[in-house]
């Protein structure tokens, strides 16, 4: 009998019909035992009883329904409309730099990632955030993309570098509303030298036109959320622009 249900475990994994593990489980039993003759017809039924109960019981939770027919993949290309918003400042990279650093805490809240992932509350949730934030933003992490160029060609470039900083109490209430911003979540800001060295640029790509959902209608809670997002990273983009 243990020889025939692994048969039937086997033979349910090949199936290319839409079955359920109870019902093949039956079927199978009787092919075993009642087609070959090991068994009486009611010992037959009764064996097919007995694994077609346990097969009820469990097979939803080893294997919810056996379905291969019809597993597929999918995919939905879906065109969305978004802008960028561009800043030019004759502050040098490093001026710059230095002030977003300031804004965002980057002294202190360098690290807290490692923090956030320890605590156990939305009390603490909400303390560490407080606690290590500098105006609306902590600091995350930075990207040095210019050291790329470097090693090609042993040059030196203009800086170009992508700062990541958020705030998880405003990704928490964003995500609440669309889990599929978690995509863009936390922002980040490029700050990129210019060729000549004369200045610097800063981009980015509001939350309102990345972090709305990606099909049907965006809730107006959620678009409230975006649009004050969007603010909040617009004063400080100008705080760490203006000459």
């Amino acid at each position: 009998m243990r020889a025939a249900a692994f048969r039937c475990c086997e033979s349910l994994n090949s199936r290319k019909e839409n079955i359920s593990i109870a019902s093949y489980v039956h079927m199978r039993i009787n092919h075993e035992f009642h087609g070959k003759g090991f068994l009486r017809p009611y010992k037959t039924r009764l064996a097919s009883c007995c694994l077609f109960t346990i097969a009820s019981a469990v097979g939803p939770y080893l294997f919810p329904l056996i379905s291969l027919s019809s597993m597929s993949t999918t995919k939905r290309t879906i065109p969305f409309t978004a802008h960028h918003a561009i800043y030019e400042t004759t502050l040098s990279f490093a001026e710059v730099q230095s002030r977003l650093y300031a804004e965002v805490n980057k002294e202190n809240s360098d690290g807290v990632l490692n923090i956030l992932r320890s605590i156990k509350s939305q009390k603490d949730f909400e303390s560490v955030v407080a606690k290590y934030k500098g105006q609306d933003f902590l600091y995350f992490a930075e990207i040095h993309h210019h050291v790329l160029l470097q090693y090609s060609d042993g040059l030196k470039h203009p800086s170009n570098v992508v700062y990541t900083i958020g705030n998880p109490l405003i990704a928490q209430r964003i995500l609440k509303h669309n889990t599929y911003a978690a995509y863009n979540i936390p922002p980040r800001l490029l700050i990129t030298e210019k060729p000549d060295f004369s200045g610097c640029v800063v981009y980015f790509q509001p939350p309102s036109a990345t972090m709305g959902v990606p099909f049907g209608e965006t809730d107006p809670e959620l678009q409230r959320e975006l649009e004050a997002l969007d603010a909040k990273l617009d004063n400080l983009v100008t705080k760490i622009t203006t000459v």
